[in-house]
């Protein structure tokens, strides 16, 4: 048929398929296309080209047997002659009639939505332009009214660089859709309810691989899905091989039995409680973390192991009683304080163990007026009263009730010292104050007296001692130049000691004044007071050039007369007790919540620190009276009137001076 159109036509173009058999035997389907051109002589010239379209032609028997065993229809748009041909099954596939043509530009408008529509028009592009292969699923509308899936599959053929006809097949799909869409549905509820539950939850098959992981496990145990889904659980976790979820877990898929348990994970210090769940795939494992609780129960665990500590070692006993009035908490201290042992006392009423039948009635009644309002006389405050133990002695407790609610039920704890040895020692101290009173009273009397006697014994003695300095002066006068360098010097040591006697006679006097002659206390200018004590003191302050450093003062409450005599003594013993240089003197206090604390420090010869209480006892002296004059009584005097004052004095000294200090109360 070629050779004819050769020979009769001019200028015409022919397309045509059939088998060629190659030279290695091999048969091939060729599809040959080809033009003849006539020039001016008549001369005929053929240009063609050959197509290998073997693998096309076997798509297409496939197609025809697919046809004929499933629901798949044949397509074809030819681009050249813009003409359509569907299948008699594509025309059913789209319930159209049998004599139903399709239009070359609306042939394959039926997506149902636009999404579909665009998609299907892409690909249809890109077969057409680039000779991409055509596969793709849409949701059609039927010709009656009908929602359906369809596969639509197709291949370009291209001539000279352009496009010539697509063709494929278009397959029912419908309910194999629905049945995959509804896997999907199924699948993506199944991971909404996995990822949504509270629980954390992973999957595994039977060679441990882990097939799901929901986001609640990614949180809880700290690794992504994308680095655990499709590996091994244990090679993943391998620190868990030797762990308690291990041995659960292989022994809930070996014995197909659902196990719970709780575990602890090291790694991140957490405890979890799990549930695993055999299955014919494998295991589905809910595990969630209960750290916080675990902390809970044992801080529980150990607060119940501090309270049982606290009844055990308690001083005092602790006794609980029901609103019934029985005992139901009795620790070995009321064991020891009553006698009972807990099994014997548990359970029965209080009223019939440590109260004396005196007492029971008001408890009874106690009881019962606090069930009726709610308040109790003797709750809440500690009060004594006398208990009776085991033996059925009576001894006195402090006792101390407290009414406790918990989870809806009152009780009443007591605590109780037995106080019977403390009562009998408070009235032996009674009895010894007493005492010690009556003492105070007649020491109070006897140094009275002491003081009177002291105070008159130092007046009257002055007499005679005034006498005897005058005979001695007098022998001395008139009989010296009779008498050897001997008697003269015995009469010189006699008029000494006379003058010496006098010196302490006039100190020991003045000492017993202190407290014999009574002043009343008063509001006073310290300032003042240590402006007079300065004048009286500035002979020797000229003499030895002393520095007296004074800030002001506060006004203070005392007696006028001892306050002047004890800084004189204090100020006159820094002056007297110098060292090489020029005494510097400084008079300062400080204010305590009760008293004022005075201080006069110096650069003086010092004290040892081994003397400083010796210094204030009357008589006491540290150093030769040839060196510095003196009898001693000056600081004692000082002591008297602190004390006097309510205060105390002290002192604090080295080589490099002293500092005396004194309290005088607000």
């Amino acid at each position: 048929s070629l050779k004819e159109k050769i020979k009769t036509a001019g200028s015409v173009t022919w397309t045509s398929e059939y088998r060629y058999l190659c030279a290695d035997g091999r048969v091939l389907h060729i599809a040959d296309r080809g033009i003849v051109l006539v020039n001016e002589l008549g001369q005929k010239r053929m240009v063609g080209a050959m197509q290998d379209i073997t693998e096309k032609k076997s798509l297409e028997n496939l197609l025809q047997k697919a046809s004929s065993l499933a629901t798949i229809g044949s397509w074809e748009l030819d681009m050249a002659n813009e003409k359509v041909y569907w299948s008699d099954t594509i025309k059913d596939i789209l319930e159209v009639e049998k004599d139903f043509k399709p239009l070359y530009h609306s042939a394959f408008a039926f997506s149902r939505n636009e999404m579909d529509g665009e998609l299907f028009k892409q690909n249809m592009r890109n077969a057409i332009i680039h000779g991409k292969s055509l596969d793709i699923e849409v949701n059609i509308n039927t010709a009656q009214e009908n929602t359906k899936w369809i596969r639509v599959i197709g291949e370009a053929e291209h001539f000279n660089g352009r496009c010539i006809r697509v063709y494929g097949s278009c397959q029912d799909i419908n309910q194999r859709k629905i049945s995959e869409l509804a896997v999907i549905n199924a699948f993506n509820e199944k991971n909404i309810i996995l990822e949504s539950i509270g629980d954390a939850f992973f999957a595994v098959d039977h060679d441990w691989v882990v097939t799901y992981w929901n986001s609640q496990a990614e949180s809880i145990l700290c690794t992504p899905k994308n680095q655990i889904i499709g590996k091994n659980l244990w090679q993943v976790f391998k620190e868990g091989i030797d762990s308690k979820s291990y041995v659960k877990y292989h022994e809930a898929m070996a014995n197909q039995e659902v196990i719970l348990f709780e575990d602890h994970y090291p790694a991140l210090n957490k405890w979890y409680e799990i549930s695993a769940y055999p299955s014919d795939n494998g295991l589905s494992i809910y595990f969630k973390d209960i750290t916080d609780r675990k902390m809970t129960d044992e801080a529980v665990r150990a607060s119940e192991e501090v309270r049982m500590l606290i009844m055990e070692s308690a001083m005092d006993a602790i006794i609980c009683i029901n609103a019934d009035g029985n005992i139901t908490v009795w620790n070995p201290q009321a064991e020891r304080i009553f006698g009972w042992r807990e099994g014997e006392i548990l359970g029965r009423p209080l009223s019939e163990t440590i109260i004396p039948p005196r007492f029971r009635e008001r408890h009874h009644k106690g009881m019962s007026k606090y069930q009726q309002t709610g308040h109790g006389p003797m709750l809440r405050k500690p009060f004594e009263i006398e208990a009776v133990n085991s033996a059925g002695q009576e001894f006195q407790i402090e006792l101390s009730i407290v009414p406790i609610k918990q989870n809806n039920t009152e009780f009443f704890c007591a605590f109780i010292r037995d106080i019977s040895s403390r009562k009998r020692s408070e009235e032996r101290m009674s009895e010894l104050h007493e005492n010690l009173l009556e003492q105070s009273k007649k020491l109070m009397i006897s140094n009275e007296e002491l003081e009177k006697y002291a105070y008159v014994t130092s007046h009257d003695l002055q007499e005679p001692l005034r006498m005897v300095t005058s005979f001695l002066q007098l022998l001395q006068k008139k009989y010296e130049s009779q008498l050897d360098d001997t008697a003269i010097k015995y009469i010189n040591f006699a008029v000494d000691g006379a003058d010496r006697m006098k010196t302490l006679i006039l100190d020991l006097l003045e000492f017993s004044r202190i407290s014999s002659v009574k002043g009343e206390h008063e509001t006073l200018s310290l300032d003042s007071i240590v402006s007079k004590t300065l004048i009286s003191l500035k002979p020797a302050i000229d003499e030895s050039q002393a520095i007296v450093l004074i800030s002001s003062f506060p006004d203070i409450s005392g007696n006028e007369f001892q306050l002047l005599q004890l800084f004189q003594n204090l100020l006159s013993n820094a002056i007297k007790y110098k060292g090489e240089e020029s005494p510097v003197i400084e008079i300062g206090y400080e204010e305590t919540e009760l008293n004022w604390q005075f201080y006069i420090k110096d650069n003086g010869i010092g004290i040892d620190p081994r003397f400083a209480d010796k210094i204030f006892i009357i008589f006491q002296r540290l150093h030769n009276k040839k060196n510095y004059k003196g009898t001693g009584i000056g600081l004692a005097i000082c002591k008297k009137i602190v004390e006097l004052h309510n205060g105390r004095i002290w002192v604090e000294a080295n080589a490099k001076g002293s500092t005396f200090y004194f309290t005088l109360a607000k």
